[in-house]
């Protein structure tokens, strides 16, 4: 009976020595969330309307308070590159002229930072970098664009049009 025993004692004990056991791991999850960068247009065309020709070069100005603002939505820690240039107009051939003519449009940018109205404004020059307002956690800055529409005294009558991009990065 001794020997039985011993057997299962034997038996039980090599068990425990032979079967799988269980290892365990700790790992590390990170994540990091970055605000991007998004623009909302306050409004998106800037006209200057009807424009009489005098037969001579003259320039239009429309301030940057009385053209378009965009709101720029942005990490608040990082500074925002603001990027333009100049824009040329081009004659619409829905005008009837077959000619090819343009007209210059040098834009000015502003920004009020978190200040939806025109107050304090600061210039803003392209490919410089912006530091957005905190405001709760978002960065936050107002653009203010207006610019002068050059004319030469060759322009013919008709109707211009010409896109003004501007670049918004980190």
């Amino acid at each position: 009976m001794k020997k039985y025993i011993l057997m299962i004692l034997f038996f039980l004990f090599s068990v425990d020595c032979w079967s799988q056991t269980n290892e365990t791991a700790s790992l590390n999850i990170r994540a990091s969330l970055k605000r991007g960068i998004s623009v909302l247009n306050q409004n998106n065309i800037l006209s200057f309307g009807e424009i009489i020709l005098s037969g001579s070069s003259f320039e239009l100005n429309k301030s940057p308070q009385e053209g378009l603002r965009f709101k720029i939505f942005s990490d608040p820690a990082k500074p925002v590159m603001i990027s333009y240039s100049n824009v040329e107009l081009n004659l619409s051939t829905n005008s009837g002229n077959l000619t090819n003519d343009n007209l210059l449009f040098v834009p000015k940018v502003y920004h009020t930072g978190g200040n939806s109205d025109f107050i304090d404004p600061v210039e803003v020059f392209s490919g410089i970098y912006y530091q957005p307002q905190n405001q709760s956690g978002e960065g936050i800055l107002n653009l203010w664009i207006g610019g002068t529409l050059k004319i030469s005294q060759s322009n013919i009558q008709g109707d211009y049009s010409g896109t003004l991009i501007i670049t918004i990065a980190y």
